[in-house]
């Protein structure tokens, strides 16, 4: 069987090459020289996104307000991914945790810095071309290539906010050390956010949000998902007893559909 470092470049890899058609919009360019976002070992400091993520000035809905110190840092901050990475520098990414949290953190700066630029077309940013860990990536392929290094992990999907409203923001960027502890405080705040989930007790009925469809690891049945996302993601206490309430532990007495948020 072949190593889980040799798994993973090969997925890295093929995610790398598998171009597909986009949209012509310039992502932001990045200076060639830089002074590096680096700690003391060699690993790349989260310091500027996690800046970012904490000062409330990414907003669903509007165009990040970054200050011109963030967008500084943040340019910097994406310069380092740009040169370095799991495809590079294996040794500085030796577990799957180490890769998948570098993905995830990569995939919140890009979409903070793809986002500035204005309103867009969430599916648009999706497949807008920007250089990572040496080679050209897009937001859809890091999502893509997360999906083949997690299959068995629902929550991890729910760390990709932006371009769209769902799920919200993650308060912090992803770290190896934490990622379990995390992810489990992400989804449950996803499962808080208003959108996520809604109930109609008169039919009764609960609709989940379109993402709630894709996320891996979980039963391809519906009502089976909504069940093990009442404890991955559960909505707000209230909203949750009324759910049990109406549908029973099983759901059994309720209809479940996938579908974009209230407006």
């Amino acid at each position: 069987m072949a190593s889980r470092p040799v798994i993973l470049a090969a997925a890295l890899t093929l995610a790398a090459v598998s171009a597909g058609a986009g949209a012509p919009i310039a992502a932001p360019v990045l200076p060639s020289r830089v002074p590096a976002f680096r700690m003391g070992g060699g690993w790349i400091s989260n310091l500027p996104l996690s800046a970012i993520l904490s000062s409330g000035a990414v907003t669903p809905g509007r165009p990040p307000a970054l200050t011109p110190p963030q967008r500084i840092a943040l340019t910097r901050y994406l310069a380092t991914l740009a040169s370095m990475g799991p495809g590079t520098r294996p040794e500085l990414f030796p577990r799957r945790e180490d890769v998948l949290a570098y993905l995830a953190d990569a995939y919140l700066a890009w979409s903070i810095a793809l986002r500035e630029g204005g309103p867009a077309d969430a599916a648009h940013l999706l497949r807008v071309p920007f250089t990572l860990d040496g080679a050209r990536w897009t937001l859809a392929r890091i999502a893509t290539t997360l999906a083949v290094l997690a299959p068995e992990e629902p929550r991890l999907p729910l760390f990709l906010a932006g371009p769209g409203p769902l799920p919200p923001l993650p308060s912090a960027p992803l770290e190896p050390y934490s990622l379990q502890w995390q992810l489990a405080e992400q989804a449950r705040r996803a499962g808080a956010a208003p959108g996520f989930w809604t109930y109609d007790a008169a039919t009764p009925a609960i609709r989940l949000p379109s993402l709630a469809g894709s996320l891996p690891g979980l039963p391809a049945d519906l009502k089976a998902r909504a069940r093990r996302l009442l404890d991955l993601a559960p909505p707000p206490p209230a909203l949750a007893e009324a759910i049990r309430a109406g549908c029973g532990a099983d759901l059994a007495r309720c209809q479940v559909s996938l579908g974009p948020p209230p407006a």
